[in-house]
């Protein structure tokens, strides 16, 4: 079997996230396999406003929530501008490698596609692993995709709503990224209740989005908290606050990190908005999570889902972030330790492995789907 896997590296983290979780559990196989970055296979237009996604999110949130209404409400005409932009490019990595399986991590990369494989007679297997939570773009739910992964309850029902059927249909835990799992593994359920204070990390994505600094000064408001920021890639924003709490030996500010897998553990809470991929590997590293805001379109419900699983607390004013963690700390921190409980029964740190072997059961020994 040969496999390629579509994703972009420029469009968020979740995407890099789980394309790193699907690569690394490939190599634990003989399967031959690709990684396409789909952006450059697209044309200038739609390179630039893919390329912009982080300063968009970050800077004019509501500009990106138009972008995903339009593309969730128009998502044929959607499908047919990305085809047009990447389709000759496409063409030409296809049959150079010459695929059994393909497998899309990104919206703007299935219906699009499946209509390349289709105009050209070009017929793959074609599986969808969903990189959202609750809140699915319809761009994802392609009908003639033969396998889609769903992360959740709520976007399966979502899904059967839109025409999705059950033969499509498998339920499997967002794959987080190896080196987080790995180093997952080695961490329990206990907490040290003898600690005069508790550890705060601090995130807004990969891009350093959102009101980190007014996030950090009401947590200090709590004097039994220290903060851990990760500003990301957002440099004018580490250029600002760095300065600022150079001298606060309560505070820690990095810009962005590639070790976060070592700063998790030393954390007792994540503070964090509602993107997925750093939910999960919160969940992973069994981080007790306060989500304080979502991104418009794709993050939402992404918080109530965290607190309805007992994943975590929302706190949407950040004026009532010192109350919020102080629940955490409440009868000798019970609920603090009761969070790690329900994310560690949760946790599934071999799901980008069954995802796989799942792929390879469907297409190899089931060759009618």
């Amino acid at each position: 079997m040969k496999l390629m896997i579509l994703t972009s590296y420029y469009t968020g983290h979740g995407h890099a996230s789980i394309t790193n979780a699907l690569t690394s559990a490939l190599d634990e196989t003989t399967i031959e396999y690709c990684v396409v970055e789909m952006v450059d296979m697209c044309g200038f237009f739609l390179k630039k406003r893919c390329k912009s996604y982080g300063k968009t999110t970050t800077k004019r949130p509501w500009l990106w929530s138009i972008y995903y209404k339009l593309s969730h409400k128009f998502y044929k005409k959607t499908n047919w501008m990305v085809r047009r932009s990447c389709q000759k490019k496409f063409i030409t990595e296809l049959y150079k490698f010459k695929p059994d399986v393909i497998v899309s991590v990104h919206p703007m990369f299935v219906g699009s596609i499946i209509d390349i494989l289709r105009k050209n007679n070009y017929k793959p297997k074609f599986a969808t692993v969903i990189a959202d939570l609750v809140s699915i773009n319809n761009l994802w739910l392609d009908p003639r995709a033969n396998l889609i992964f769903f992360p959740t309850h709520e976007s399966i029902a979502l899904a059967k709503n839109k025409g999705i059927v059950d033969y499509q249909i498998q339920k499997s835990t967002l794959p987080s990224r190896s080196l987080v799992n790995k180093k997952a593994q080695t961490i329990n359920i206990d907490i040290d209740k003898t600690k005069p204070y508790v550890k705060c990390l601090v995130m807004s994505g990969g891009e350093g989005s959102g009101n980190i600094e007014e996030t950090i000064d009401n947590i200090l408001i709590n004097q039994h908290t220290t903060v851990h920021a990760i500003l990301g890639r957002n440099k004018k924003l580490y250029n600002r606050l760095s300065p600022k709490y150079k001298e606060n030996n309560r505070v820690t500010i990095d810009g962005f990190v590639s070790n976060i897998q070592d700063i998790m553990p030393t954390c007792d809470i994540a503070i964090v908005r509602g993107s997925p991929n750093v939910l999960m590997e919160c969940i992973n590293m069994l981080v007790p999570i306060i989500t304080t805001d979502c991104l418009p379109g794709q993050e939402q419900g992404n918080d109530y889902w965290v607190y309805k699983n007992g994943f975590g607390l929302m706190c949407k004013d950040k004026k009532k972030l010192p109350e919020t963690i102080a629940k955490y700390l409440e009868n000798d921190r019970e609920l603090l330790k009761q969070t790690r409980i329900n994310q560690y029964q949760y946790r599934d740190l071999n799901a980008a492995q069954k995802t796989i072997q799942i792929i390879l059961d469907k297409f190899e020994k089931n060759n009618h789907i």
